[in-house]
């Protein structure tokens, strides 16, 4: 299978360059790379200087960064469609997140030099590329926003909502994710989540198996059924 066939079924699921014009996809496309991971590889780490876009086509990848007493903490989860990137060449810098491979991972990379080359044939890469770390913006602000104003059980609620959209198309709508994940990304205890989670399973709003979740009734977590 080659490169563009590959990447064609992952733009089923990719908000970003799904909606791209047919010409600046193709453009992008056409200059990157697919590439395979193994559980633990890195697609790039936090500081690096070699930018560009990635896009996952397949698998799970882990976002984390580094805080300020030095330890590494998990951001996000990304699945197929996600995208994730910037570009140093564009007025960006070096890379603010670590990206490692979850679980057997293939994406489509786009490195600097190949976002150039396509910017020469399709200017409005750029403008594709501004878009795309807006909307990183956007969901950094958005669970910055969530983490300050909603309770322990609304904020793991929403987050969870938020993971079964991005794996909706995964395994059956399985979200892989353990419950360990969760608490880190929740800033929650583990024996919090799990107390959570057990209360949720008992009234039949999701299942629960080894590393990862299945919700029954998203609806009901989304629309703040749940209390505090």
């Amino acid at each position: 299978m080659t490169v563009t066939e590959v990447t064609l079924e992952g733009l089923a699921a990719s908000a970003w360059l799904g909606r791209q014009p047919v010409a600046l996809r193709d453009a992008l496309v056409g200059r990157g790379r697919r590439t395979a991971l193994e559980p633990g590889q890195w697609l790039h780490g936090e500081g690096d200087e070699a930018t560009g876009v990635f896009v996952v086509l397949s698998g799970v990848v882990r976002v984390l960064t580094t805080v300020e007493d030095g330890r590494t903490v998990l951001l996000d989860l990304l699945g197929p469609g996600a995208a994730l990137g910037q570009s140093i060449s564009f007025g960006g810098g070096p890379r603010l997140v670590s990206a490692i491979a979850a679980t057997p991972v293939a994406v489509l990379r786009i490195s600097d030099i190949g976002l150039q080359a396509a910017a020469r044939v399709e200017p409005e890469v750029w403008r594709a590329v501004s878009e795309l770390v807006y909307g990183q913006l956007a969901h950094v602000v958005r669970l910055a926003g969530e983490a300050l104003s909603l309770g322990p059980r609304a904020r793991l609620a929403a987050r969870l909502v938020a993971l079964s959209r991005t794996f909706a198309a995964h395994d059956d709508g399985w979200i892989p994710v353990s419950q360990a994940d969760l608490a880190e990304l929740t800033a929650l205890s583990r024996k919090s989540v799990n107390q959570h989670l057990g209360a949720w399973r008992s009234a039949g709003l999701l299942e629960l198996r080894y590393g990862a979740i299945r919700l029954r009734a998203p609806e009901r977590l989304s629309q703040g059924r749940i209390g505090d």
